[in-house]
């Protein structure tokens, strides 16, 4: 029987990460927003504001947006369960946002409705890639995916001080261990926290020695 040697197995997962800056998160927000697209901006937008997948946010309707409690219940996530994503103060204005360009367009803005109805099948969109390919490399950010948003969502949150834990509970991982990639970009952040104990420390000996 022929064997062949040379076949090896594909590597599974997504292993390449993209961390976007502030500016270049702003670089491509601006050229989303100048796009003949109606919707790619507040589509971007919503994600690097919350995190959610892309699948999740071109499939979400109006009935999931708990507006008074500024929660937004995703019904099947990636794990197969339901997961709630916070919105922030701007996500939740964003939405204000949505409708109107909806009602704009004539689209309706009922419970079942999707919040990014193409206008033209009347349902959600299959995807927005090539609105987004048009966006980064006017962007020139070429590279970028629509995914690095939700990398980038998680990037900002670590380096502002929130935790393995909390970014586990904003981006609905069901395993701590799918947050950890994110690890890395700890250091800095760890490196501040262990300095809580010596400060501590030096200000009970001084209280003591005073």
């Amino acid at each position: 029987m022929f064997h062949d040697r040379t076949l090896q197995k594909l590597p599974t997962g997504d292993y390449k990460q993209r961390f976007l800056t502030e500016r270049e998160v702003i670089a491509l927000l601006d050229e989303a927003q100048k796009d003949k697209h109606p919707f790619v901006y507040l589509f971007a937008k919503l994600l690097i504001l919350t995190g959610a997948r892309k699948g999740e946010a071109r499939t979400a309707r109006w009935r999931d947006m708990d507006r008074a409690n500024r929660i937004w219940t995703v019904p099947v996530s990636k794990s197969g369960r339901s997961r709630r994503i916070v919105l922030s103060d701007s996500a939740d204005a964003l939405l204000d946002v949505l409708a109107e360009r909806n009602m704009n367009l004539d689209i309706p803005v009922g419970p079942n409705d999707f919040l990014f109805t193409n206008p033209r099948t009347g349902t959600c969109y299959d995807s927005f890639y090539a609105a987004w390919h048009r966006i980064r490399d006017e962007a020139g950010l070429p590279e970028v995916r629509i995914h690095d948003l939700r990398h980038s969502f998680a990037s900002f949150l670590i380096n502002k001080g929130a935790s393995i834990y909390e970014v586990q509970q904003l981006l609905g991982h069901h395993h701590i261990s799918m947050t950890q990639r994110y690890a890395h970009l700890l250091p800095n952040t760890l490196r501040n926290r262990v300095e809580i104990v010596s400060s501590a420390l030096n200000k009970a000996s001084a209280t003591l020695f005073d």
